[in-house]
């Protein structure tokens, strides 16, 4: 694609840190073994249970990991990267199929970076996509033709019958022909970023007259 303005770009998530830091202690690609020199399981289920069972009444020991619970609590409860910005790059640990130790992400997840368990609803996830049609629109410096928007297959999981609601709030706000799709991984690269990879994430690439 090209065009003589510049494309708007908006990148926005619908997650929010609701723990302190734990360090990635022992790693392989997209496999994390440890977190503080503990199963990384271990820390993730310590993490949750509690705000599972409060908030939605959701006994985590009582689950197996084929139940649609499990993969809903990883999808819900996933972990963020803190950004220079102060912000937070979410990294989905969903497709960890056991409780023996590992979380097993979507992507590298390098010893040493610290994460943060995030957490996250409907109006969250409906209000990130209102986001990043705004972001998209304010980094533009003209008027646009129409609109790409990427949404996260964890966005659709969480939403649920309230996904489809949500790209037609998107249409609305950027008031312009939008196409787009559910993905597995989400890509926007910022100014200042090293990194434009995200999961759980809308990202919406405006096209300029």
């Amino acid at each position: 694609l090209g065009a003589e303005s510049p494309f708007g770009q908006g990148v926005r998530h619908g997650h929010g840190p609701v723990s302190g830091g734990v360090t990635v202690t022992e790693a392989s690609g997209p496999t994390v073994t440890e977190l503080d020199d503990r199963p990384a399981y271990d820390v993730w289920h310590e993490l949750v249970s509690d705000i599972a069972g409060e908030d939605l009444d959701i006994d985590l020991e009582a689950l197996a990991t084929d139940d649609e619970e499990f993969v809903k609590l990883l999808t819900q409860f996933e972990f963020g990267i803190e950004t220079s910005g102060g912000q937070y790059k979410i990294r989905w640990p969903g497709l960890t199929d056991s409780t023996d130790g590992p979380l097993h992400f979507a992507t590298a997840i390098p010893e040493g970076t610290e994460l943060f368990l995030m957490d996250s609803n409907q109006e969250a996830q409906l209000s990130a996509q209102l986001a990043a049609c705004d972001n998209a629109a304010e980094s533009t410096e003209g008027d646009y033709a129409g609109a790409i928007a990427f949404n996260c297959i964890c966005q659709a999981n969480i939403l649920g019958e309230q996904f489809g609601d949500g790209v037609s709030d998107m249409a609305a706000q950027l008031d312009a022909p939008l196409a787009g799709m559910e993905v597995y991984g989400e890509v926007g690269l910022d100014d200042d970023d090293m990194r434009g990879y995200h999961n759980a994430t809308s990202a919406v690439l405006l096209l300029p007259e």
